[in-house]
């Protein structure tokens, strides 16, 4: 298992890989993102977006061009916010740097969908992000993907799609999974897994009943 990459790792790659300022249509992962806007249409004009590891803000734009209007990108990378807030200039959309682990949430009642895209792989601690999401967001719409293969930034990556609904059912109630093939390997296909539906946050933990221990010597009322 790799070790959680730092901003400046991403930044490095933000600068100097020409793929992130290609426009969003001839991006490597457009392939990913026409099912979530155009085929299922996870993502509606009207809704209220906030875009975890939004990136340099190809999908972003993307998301502008299918009509929505409000919209947040949150990204550790100052790089990357930098290129989205280029890139997006003149919109309405808004982005700003922080740690998703840390970063101060908006209001749920100013929510309506929480993406993760191609985020979860990258963090040492991804069911902490998915708790706090779920907490924060209850009964919100959600919209994640993760990978089947490995790379020098990713902490994991999932097999199968069994270990995906193990790994977080705790905190999401799935509705549905799809898969993006990216490419044929020697192993077998490349594939990318968006899984849906609605963050479902676990109970909170028992509160102690306020009655004191025994210590084992306790003390006498009488004088």
């Amino acid at each position: 298992m790799n070790a959680e990459a730092g901003a400046a790792a991403y930044n490095k790659g933000y600068r100097v890989n020409k793929a992130y300022f290609k426009h969003y249509s001839k991006c490597q992962y457009m392939r990913c993102w026409q099912p979530i806007l155009e085929g299922k249409k996870l993502i509606k004009p009207k809704d209220r977006v906030v875009d975890f590891g939004c990136g340099p803000g190809q999908f972003a734009e993307y998301v502008k061009d299918i009509g929505v209007k409000n919209y947040t990108g949150i990204d550790f990378s100052s790089v990357a916010i930098a290129q989205a807030k280029k890139r997006l200039a003149g919109s309405s959309f808004g982005f700003r740097c922080g740690n998703i682990y840390t970063c101060r949430l908006p209001k749920k009642r100013d929510v309506d969908v929480i993406v993760a895209l191609e985020v979860l792989e990258h963090l040492a601690k991804d069911r902490k992000f998915v708790e706090r999401l779920a907490r924060r967001f209850p009964k919100k719409r959600f919209v994640f993907s993760v990978p089947n293969f490995d790379h020098t930034k990713h902490v994991r990556f999932f097999k199968n799609t069994n270990q995906i609904m193990a790994r977080y059912k705790e905190f999401c109630d799935i509705r549905g999974i799809i898969e993006v093939r990216m490419k044929e390997t020697k192993k077998g296909h490349a594939c990318i897994w968006i899984f849906y539906g609605r963050l479902s946050p676990p109970p909170p933990p028992p509160k102690p009943d306020g009655n004191p221990k025994p210590d084992g010597n306790p003390k006498s009322d009488i004088a």
